[in-house]
C-alpha cells in the first residue's frame, strides 16, 4: 500500500500483550504481518516474562516491525490502559493475544465495518478454536452469537464474543477504559460498551482461538467466577439482574463441579441451581460431583 493509499484509511493500533508464551508468539506476530490491512501502528508489550519471550521478540522485532515495550509484570488491564492511553494514536484499537493467530482479512473485514457503522462500538467475528499445536478442535466458542443492542445478553452470559474485538478509541475513552483490579478485561469492557452502544458481529471466521493447560480459566477458575460476579453486582439497576446472578450460580455450580480443590463452592451454587434440573448439564454436574466423593 503507498503512502497516499494509506493516508485514505483509519489507522488502527495493534496491541499483543505478551506473557510467557514464547512457545506460540511467533505464529500470533505472523498473523499480523499477513493483514491484508497496512495502515496500522504495532506494539508488543512484554508483561515480565519468565520465559525467553524477551529474547525471542528482541530477534524477531525488526522481521515483524512492531515497537516493542519491555515491562515488569504491571497485569494485563494495567498494561493495556497504559498503552491505549499514552502511546496509541489509531482511530481503531485491536488486540491479539501472544497466543492466538489472526485471519488475514481480519482487519480489514472489522475497519470496513466500523466505518459503514459509525453508530457501533465495536465489532468482533467467529472464532476457529486450535489446540497448542495449532490444529483445529471441538468448540462451542461461537454458539448464539449476534450483534446489535446485546447487553441482556452478554450480563445472563447467553453467548460471551470471541475476543476478536475491534474497539473505536474514542468510545474506549468516553466508558473510561479497563477495570485495573479484574481478571476479565474482555467481559468487563463488553459489559461497559455494551450498555451505551450496539456491538458489531461480522460473520467470518477471523481469528484462530488457542486452547491449552495454561488458560486462565483452567489455571484459576474461582477467580474467574469471583471477577464474574463482581462485574455483574455493578449492574444491580438492570432488570436482567437476578437472572444474570442465577445464570451466575449455575455456571459455578456446573464448572466448579469439575475440579477437586472447587467442589465446596459448587455445593454452595447447587442449592442456586435447583431451578435448572431439568438442563442436561446440571445432571452431568451432580454426576461429577457425586463420582469424586464416592
Amino acid at each position: 500500500m503507498t503512502l497516499e493509499m494509506k493516508n485514505l484509511t483509519p489507522l488502527v493500533t495493534v496491541i499483543i500483550p505478551s506473557y510467557n508464551h514464547e512457545k506460540y508468539i511467533q505464529e500470533s506476530l505472523e498473523g499480523i504481518k499477513r493483514q491484508t490491512y497496512a495502515n496500522i501502528e504495532f506494539f508488543v508489550v512484554d508483561d515480565g516474562s519468565k520465559d525467553n519471550s524477551v529474547e525471542l521478540l528482541q530477534k524477531l522485532q525488526p522481521e515483524y516491525n512492531f515497537q516493542l515495550i519491555l515491562q515488569k509484570n504491571r497485569g494485563l488491564c494495567k498494561t493495556l490502559n497504559s498503552i491505549v492511553r499514552e502511546r496509541a494514536t489509531g482511530k481503531y484499537i485491536s488486540i491479539c493475544a501472544s497466543d492466538d493467530i489472526w485471519e488475514p482479512k481480519k482487519l480489514e473485514w472489522q475497519v470496513n465495518f466500523m466505518e459503514s457503522n459509525p453508530e457501533y462500538g465495536m465489532c468482533y467475528g467467529k472464532a476457529i478454536t486450535i489446540n497448542e499445536n495449532s490444529e483445529p478442535v471441538k468448540s462451542y466458542t461461537n454458539e448464539n452469537v449476534k450483534g446489535g443492542y446485546i447487553f441482556d445478553s452478554l450480563l445472563v452470559r447467553e453467548f460471551h464474543p470471541p475476543v476478536s474485538y475491534m474497539y473505536r478509541a474514542d468510545v474506549l475513552e468516553k466508558v473510561g477504559y479497563w477495570r485495573e483490579d479484574m481478571a476479565l478485561d474482555d467481559f468487563y469492557m463488553n459489559l461497559k460498551i455494551a450498555e451505551e452502544y450496539p456491538i458489531g458481529f461480522i460473520d467470518e471466521f477471523i481469528f484462530s482461538y488457542r486452547i491449552h493447560d495454561e488458560n486462565t480459566a483452567k489455571r484459576n477458575p474461582l477467580r474467574i467466577f469471583t471477577s464474574q460476579r463482581t462485574i455483574i453486582d455493578q449492574y444491580k439497576h438492570k432488570e436482567v439482574y437476578r437472572k444474570a446472578v442465577s445464570e451466575w450460580h449455575f455456571r459455578r455450580f456446573y464448572h466448579c463441579s469439575s475440579y477437586t480443590k472447587t467442589k465446596l463452592n459448587a455445593l454452595v451454587s447447587l442449592f442456586y441451581s435447583l431451578k435448572y434440573i431439568n438442563r442436561k448439564e446440571f445432571r452431568k454436574a451432580v454426576y461429577r460431583m457425586i463420582a469424586e466423593w464416592k
